[in-house]
């Protein structure tokens, strides 16, 4: 199983990435050592995921996500949160004024919400 994710950085800025361990990978972008931008602009926070089968896949969706602009990913991050990861989002300020969605699979929203309850990961 492979992730698309966004982190929220402290500078304000969004990161994307792909990994097969959305846990182990934030620790790492926390310790500085997983890229050289949220290395700069630490803390960063998960503002969202999506679940792939493949790493093709992943990879694929994440050269999409890095081409939009910004006010796009934040309507997708907008458009993606659940009500126990509304709170959180709120408080990074990230998702702004962001009132349309990108068409999101239901199915992959639920994916996100299992994958928050199953692994533990709590918003502050």
């Amino acid at each position: 199983m492979w992730f698309v994710y966004i982190l929220a950085c402290a500078d304000g800025s969004l990161y994307i990435g792909e990994t097969h361990d959305v846990r182990k990978r934030l620790a790492r972008h926390n310790d500085g050592i997983a890229a050289a931008h949220t290395a700069k602009h630490r803390p960063v926070r998960l503002v969202y995921t999506e679940r792939y089968d493949t790493r093709a896949e992943c990879i694929a969706r994440e050269r999409q996500l890095k081409r939009w602009t910004r006010a796009k990913k934040e309507a997708l991050i907008a458009g993606s949160r659940s009500p126990r990861l509304d709170m959180h989002e709120r408080s990074l300020d990230v998702v702004g004024n962001a009132r349309n969605s990108d068409a999101i699979d239901p199915r992959r929203r639920q994916d996100v919400d299992r994958w928050f309850e199953d692994s533990k990961i709590l918003p502050r």
